[in-house]
């Protein structure tokens, strides 16, 4: 790692999560990056492809955002999901996008 220079203390990332079924594309015009929703918790390949296209149209940098799977409680509950099996549910996700 290295000090930020004097022009790198200029800029602020404005960062926010998509692809969660929102106004995405409204919501892209206020930031400079979004992590994008892998389908974990929210989503689906076609949601994440029309959110990555909006982000790149609207020149904002992209993420991953992915979760426990659980749909039903949006990513919020504390799981019991095995170490294996969550490693698993992320490399699924990251890939995804």
């Amino acid at each position: 790692l290295a000090p930020r220079s004097q022009d790198g203390l200029k800029t602020i990332d404005l960062n926010a999560d998509a692809g969660e079924g929102y106004d995405d594309a409204g919501l892209l015009r206020y930031v400079t990056s979004v992590n994008i929703a892998c389908g974990g918790h929210v989503g689906s390949p076609e949601m994440t492809a029309k959110t990555v296209a909006l982000a790149v149209e609207a020149g904002a940098c992209i993420g991953a955002h992915p979760s426990f799977v659980d749909r039903e409680g949006f990513g919020r509950r504390a799981l019991d999901t095995p170490p294996a099996e969550l490693r698993d549910q992320v490399l699924w996700q990251v890939r995804s996008l």
